[in-house]
């Protein structure tokens, strides 16, 4: 008697934490519209046969439809078992298709970036009056989303000339608007490029990075800094 005690509580228990595991797999809503969808594909030989029979009369189908309800989908069935195992089967192959096209975007959003940073790179170092090309921001801190903007901080001894007239822009690529923003002494041009990234370009004189660090300047490095040129070598051993 003891040792059938001992298997009841045993079974009881792995029951509970079976309908635990069940209940933390669907208690969130696609789950749920996924259950929904399954039980109604599965039940349609009932209600399937109790519609043919209303509206053709035939008498078969009711027959088939309350058979399969009695003997198939009924309480005492494996019916709702089985429907949870499906619409886990489903979720787990939605959950696989979304991890692959999570993975192939972060792929796309790291080529685009690694791209960017070189090209860059390139064009600071071939500009004379560019002492520093550096990023900052979410890219900087590596926290970046889709909707987060890659933010360039480009210290010049031009930076008149390139507020007024920033064609540098296009050597990044096509881009469908341009704005200029203004922030004391950084002075930005935003671009929105026809491949999807949005790209705020700070530009700044030396005196940006002048030591002692405006409290601006250090706000903003503080908030983390990716550098890409560095002509001055100006954030060499840089203290914050």
């Amino acid at each position: 008697m003891e040792k059938i005690k001992e298997l009841f509580i045993k079974l009881k228990n792995k029951f509970i934490k079976f309908c635990k595991w069940v209940w933390e797999e669907c208690k969130d809503w696609h789950t749920v519209v996924i259950f929904a969808i399954v039980v109604v594909v599965m039940y349609s030989p009932v209600w399937g046969g109790y519609l043919c029979h209303a509206l053709f009369h035939w008498k078969w189908c009711s027959v088939m439809a309350t058979a399969y309800l009695a003997f198939w989908a009924g309480p005492f069935t494996p019916f709702f078992p089985m429907c949870i195992a499906i619409t886990l089967g489903i979720r787990r192959i939605v959950d696989k298709i979304k991890g692959k096209d999570n993975a192939n975007r972060n792929s796309d959003e790291q080529n685009m970036q690694e791209s960017f940073n070189a090209k860059l790179k390139e064009f600071s170092m071939n500009d004379n009056h560019i002492e520093s090309a550096i990023i900052v921001g979410p890219y900087a801190r590596g926290t970046n989303t889709e909707n987060s903007d890659l933010d360039i901080c480009l210290i010049t001894t031009n930076k008149n000339e390139m507020v007024e007239n920033p064609d540098f822009v296009k050597k990044f690529g096509a881009f469908s608007k341009m704005q200029t923003e203004y922030y004391g002494a950084c002075t930005s041009i935003r671009v929105w490029y026809e491949n999807g990234l949005e790209a705020e370009f700070g530009i700044v004189e030396p005196s940006w990075i002048r030591l002692p660090l405006d409290n601006g300047t250090r706000k903003v490095l503080n908030d983390g800094y990716k550098v890409i040129v560095d002509k001055k070598n100006y954030f060499q051993n840089l203290e914050l």
